[in-house]
């Protein structure tokens, strides 16, 4: 009913923050949506990479989205989760016999999480020095933060 808005600067500044914060999280719900998309699961052959760089895109697109709203330390740590992630998948790539084909069927998430904690027996039983001599896997620990 009013013609004339005079809102205080605290108003607006509210406003502008919501409204970044409204851009932020629909942006990264539309790109998990297309990446989640692009996945499918019953043609794949590598159920467990697959997942895992579709982790990594997702951290990706949050890395992005908390550097928009300006928590530019949180962005740059989940980039480099996002950076190590990938190149377990590159590097657990090199091997066959971890590409483990999976469906859509219900549990397929409980699944992959028992497939990537077997892993982490696996690695914690062989130990890290034995996978890169024996396997030539090699886990960037550096690119952690």
């Amino acid at each position: 009913m009013v013609s004339d808005f005079k809102f205080t600067q605290d108003i607006k500044d509210n406003l502008l923050r919501s409204a970044l914060i409204i851009e932020a999280v629909t942006n990264f719900i539309d790109r998990f949506q297309k990446n989640l998309a692009g996945q499918n699961c019953f043609t794949q052959t590598d159920f467990l990479g697959e997942g895992t760089m579709l982790a990594a895109q997702t951290m990706d697109d949050f890395a992005e989205a908390a550097g928009v709203l300006g928590y530019l330390p949180s962005a740059k740590e989940a980039r480099q989760y996002a950076t190590f992630t990938r190149s377990i998948v590159a590097n657990l790539g090199k091997l066959k016999q971890f590409r483990i084909i999976d469906d859509c069927t219900p549990g397929a998430l409980r699944r992959g999480a028992g497939y990537l904690n077997d892993l982490a027996n696996l690695i914690d039983e062989v130990g890290l020095l034995e996978l890169g001599i024996n396997l030539g896997l090699v886990f960037r620990l550096d690119l952690l933060p």
